[in-house]
């Protein structure tokens, strides 16, 4: 407020100031109305005669109730402008909140969330009827899994059982063939260092459906369906690819061998 009221004095002074120099401007000038070259009016015009001087003359007096004059009009070049303050911007109505920010989330999608794998802990529930997959062509022990095609030494690894006899046959002209028994009467055949068929006859293997050895022929038939391959005891069973490569074993109607192997 002191500020406002110092500019207010300040514009007062120069407005009676420049209404002193207009009235002694309009006493000088010529009778005849004409005015002397280059002189100008408040308003930056050359003066025109005795017009002019009487419209100068008749500037109206300020008042207080008077508007006052704006600081770009009145204050006269060459002089600084004081700082002034500039009001507030008048509002209409309650204030706008700033519009909020939508909070960004994840974009969704159908795929499932992966899961960390782990060993085979039970049967599993999504197998075909009548036929067996590659995941059919698997014996579990100890949550590891033993498969065709594994190397020699990792299948003697995970079996981890005495070896009672092994027989080589080197009458092949392209491998040799390795036949390994068991002390548990697991019996593999190895052809080129690699696992080509297993027969085991232990319950403590088990197929990734959740059969073993001493079940009965019904739970056989249950996990894997019917067979029309069936001989001398023996339940064969279609791979999708049209070979036989899993053979269950029956004695009595209780499973005794299980067996998977490589295209014979």
């Amino acid at each position: 407020m002191v500020l406002v009221e110092k500019h207010v004095l300040l514009i007062r002074k120069y407005t009676l100031l420049l209404i002193l120099v207009m009235l002694i401007s309009g006493c000088g000038a010529d009778p005849g109305g004409s005015s002397q070259p280059g002189q100008t009016t408040d308003a930056g015009h050359l003066s025109t005669g005795p017009a002019a001087s009487q419209t100068e003359s008749s500037a109206p007096e300020v008042s207080e109730t008077a508007p006052l004059p704006t600081m770009s009009t009145m204050v006269p070049s060459g002089i600084e402008k004081a700082d002034s303050v500039e009001p507030a911007q008048e509002t209409h109505g309650p204030t706008p909140k700033p519009s909020a920010i939508p909070e960004q989330t994840p974009e969704l999608t159908d795929a499932p969330i992966p899961s960390p794998t782990s060993p085979a802990s039970g049967p599993k529930t999504d197998f075909p009827k009548d036929m067996v997959t590659d995941d059919d062509l698997v014996l579990i022990y100890n949550d590891k899994e033993l498969f065709l095609d594994m190397k020699k030494e990792d299948l003697i690894s995970v079996i981890n059982c005495p070896i009672l006899n092994t027989e080589i046959d080197n009458s092949f002209d392209e491998s040799i063939v390795e036949t390994i028994l068991f002390e548990d009467n697991t019996e593999a055949i190895i052809t080129g260092d690699t696992l080509y068929k297993l027969t085991v006859r232990d319950s403590k293997y088990v197929t990734p459906r959740g059969l073993r050895v001493g079940d009965p022929v019904e739970k056989l038939i249950d996990l894997y369906g019917e067979t029309e391959f069936i001989h001398d005891g023996i339940y064969d069973y279609e791979h999708f690819s049209g070979y036989h490569l899993f053979d269950v074993t029956a004695e009595n109607g209780i499973v005794t061998e299980i067996t998977i192997h490589m295209v014979m």
